[in-house]
């Protein structure tokens, strides 16, 4: 089993959820997400970041963070228990994120860095 440290970023599956180890205690790690929700797992469910690979994820992606400015269309986002597509994107939203629009969701914002799935072969479209 790893073992984590505060600080470390971890692949957390249950919640399918990048996050940050706030606490570790025995086999218990406390974690933070960027959205900043914050739950406690099993350190042997979770894997670093580093080596973290969601098999769920829409093949032909590879995560990155972005902040909201950086995401492109044919980005996927985890949104409502699924990965969407970004189709198309309507500028900033009064609480200084982006409104993307999202295949077979609709509207959503993006109101702080997260994690998007974008696609390896990806042309610079925004």
């Amino acid at each position: 089993m790893t073992k984590y440290a505060k600080g470390d970023e971890v692949w957390e599956p249950t919640r399918r959820s990048f996050a940050t180890v706030l606490g570790v205690f025995g086999a218990t790690l406390t974690l933070e997400n960027e959205a900043g929700a914050k739950w406690e797992a099993r350190a042997e469910r979770c894997m670093p970041a580093t080596r973290a690979v969601d098999q769920a994820a829409p093949s032909g992606t590879a995560p990155i963070k972005a902040l909201p400015s950086g995401v492109l269309l044919r980005d996927y986002v985890w949104v409502a228990g699924a990965y969407r597509e970004v189709i198309d994107m309507r500028g900033r939203s009064d609480i200084d994120g982006k409104i993307l629009v999202l295949r077979e969701y609709g509207l959503w914002v993006m109101d702080r860095p997260g994690t998007v799935y974008r696609p390896t072969d990806h042309a610079a479209t925004q």
